[in-house]
């Protein structure tokens, strides 16, 4: 059985795993056209909203919704059963991080308010964040790492994040959405990431993210430092 569960929402997934043993919450904006991890395929909302986004929707392609997510403009709106999404921000990035034999494709950035949220995910949720009603805000990132080396490397991803209202997450204890970074890379392989992280203010201008050093998983010789970037949200 997969370990998590994805419900896809109509321009945002919001889901919570009843099976999960671990309990982790997990949202996230894919495309609507791609299958639950379960193998069952999302229901179509049927609301107007939908109607009044499909020209923007199909002005870009199917490779762009996947990378992108589907909620792309301050305003844009999901809702169902589990809750409302909103986006609140967005730095669109997609520029190319070199950290030693990594390329990290750093997609975008969201700031999000996620509101009427069912009881049962916010008590799930309250485990990785300061959340205590129906609602919070929570930054989410997209990324791809390949590894453009034939060595067999280690890499943790995002090590912490700090934001311009003083808070440190720390990203390893903190992510919520339930995809963790596989710290293996066999060879030149690529990996693609979603990951949230619940925030306590997001009246943000400016985030620091660190990434984890690289080494090698033969010899644990460090190959990269620690690598700092920072994000603007305009």
């Amino acid at each position: 059985m997969k370990k998590y569960i994805l419900i896809l929402l109509l321009l945002f997934v919001v889901a919570c795993s009843s099976d999960n043993t671990s309990g982790e919450v997990e949202a996230d904006d894919q495309s609507q056209s791609e299958e639950v991890e379960t193998g069952e395929e999302a229901n179509d909302t049927g609301n107007e909203e939908e109607d009044e986004n499909k020209e923007t929707e199909n002005a870009r392609t199917q490779e762009d919704i996947e990378q992108e997510g589907r909620l792309t403009e301050v305003g844009d709106i999901s809702e169902d059963q589990h809750g409302k999404v909103e986006l609140l921000k967005i730095a669109n990035i997609n520029e190319t991080i070199e950290h030693g034999p990594l390329e990290i494709n750093f997609v975008n950035a969201k700031i999000l308010k996620w509101s009427d949220i069912p009881s049962n995910i916010v008590n799930q949720a309250s485990r990785f964040g300061d959340v205590t009603d129906d609602e919070f805000d929570f930054l989410q990132i997209r990324m791809i790492v390949e590894n453009t080396s034939d060595k067999d490397i280690i890499f943790y991803g995002i090590d912490s994040i700090v934001t311009d209202n003083k808070q440190q997450i720390e990203a390893a204890s903190e992510e919520f959405l339930g995809n963790f970074v596989d710290g293996e890379y066999l060879g030149n392989v690529k990996k693609e990431y979603v990951q949230g992280y619940i925030l306590k203010d997001s009246d943000i201008k400016n985030l620091r993210v660190v990434f984890s050093y690289v080494e090698e998983m033969d010899t644990y010789e460090t190959i990269a430092e620690k690598l700092d970037y920072d994000i603007n949200f305009e």
